[in-house]
This record gives C-alpha cells, sequence and structure tokens, in this order.
C-alpha cells in the first residue's frame, strides 16, 4: 500500500499484504519500464520491421504502447492473460484479451518476443510480471 510510516494489520490480511509488497519490490519496475514486443495478429507477426515498447503508465492503471496506434488499456478491463511458450526459447507471446464497453466481440493484443536475445529475455520478462499482475488483481 505504500505507507511511509509503519501500520498495523489484522492477520488475515498479512500474507495479501506481503504479497502485495513483492510484486511491488519486484515487479513493478519490470512492467513500468516495459519491453519491446512484435505485434501479432491471429498468430502471426504483422511486421518483424515495426517493433513496439508496451510499459505500464506511472499511475499503474493502463498499458500503454508506444510504436503503434492503440489506444492505452485500462488494466481493470483486462480479462485473460494467455501465454504462449515455445520449449527451446522459453517465452514466446502473450494475448491480452480485454473487454469494451457496449461491445460482446472479443477484443485482445497479441504480443510476440522479438528474435533478438536481449529484447526477448525483457519481454519475456516483462511477460511473468504481467502475469504476476494479472493473478493479483483476479485475487481483489
Amino acid at each position: 500500500m505504500c505507507f511511509i510510516d509503519p501500520v498495523r494489520i489484522c492477520q488475515n490480511c498479512t500474507p495479501a499484504t506481503l504479497e502485495e509488497n513483492k510484486f511491488f519490490d519486484q515487479q513493478i519496475k519490470t512492467l513500468t519500464n516495459g519491453a519491446t514486443f512484435m505485434l501479432e495478429n491471429n498468430q502471426m507477426i504483422l511486421s518483424t520491421t515495426d517493433l513496439l515498447q508496451c510499459k505500464l503508465s506511472p499511475d499503474h492503471r493502463h498499458l500503454m504502447f508506444d510504436g503503434v496506434k492503440l489506444a492505452p488499456l485500462d488494466i481493470n478491463t483486462i480479462t485473460a492473460l494467455r501465454v504462449d511458450k515455445d520449449p527451446i526459447n522459453g517465452v514466446k507471446s502473450v494475448e491480452i484479451e480485454y473487454s469494451v464497453a457496449n461491445s460482446v466481440e472479443k477484443n485482445c493484443v497479441r504480443l510476440a518476443t522479438t528474435p533478438e536475445l536481449e529484447h526477448r529475455k525483457t519481454g519475456a520478462s516483462w511477460i511473468a510480471a504481467m502475469q504476476q499482475a494479472v493473478k493479483m488483481l483476479d485475487s481483489c
């Protein structure tokens, strides 16, 4: 909760608070720094030359997409997160499904890690941190 001074919490809230502290200590920086991805459409990469930067906004409320014309995505609208893994290279891509007001169709953004080792590693770390964030949102 980012209190500056120590506060008392009940025993029932202790496990959740410790998980939140661990998340904020380890994952938030990864999410706000962002990672470089390729945008996929129907499991096909749209362009290997057009890369985008995906990161969590400074207020931790939206996913921001730099390098493509995608509107910021409100974190609270995320309905599912699916990760595809390659048995050799590890994490390959993430599909972020989200809801849009007054829409019944499935909306999603699919991000693939790039072939370059440096980007692939930061992308995999970002996806892992995003999985933790969605898990925490689901438990609230």
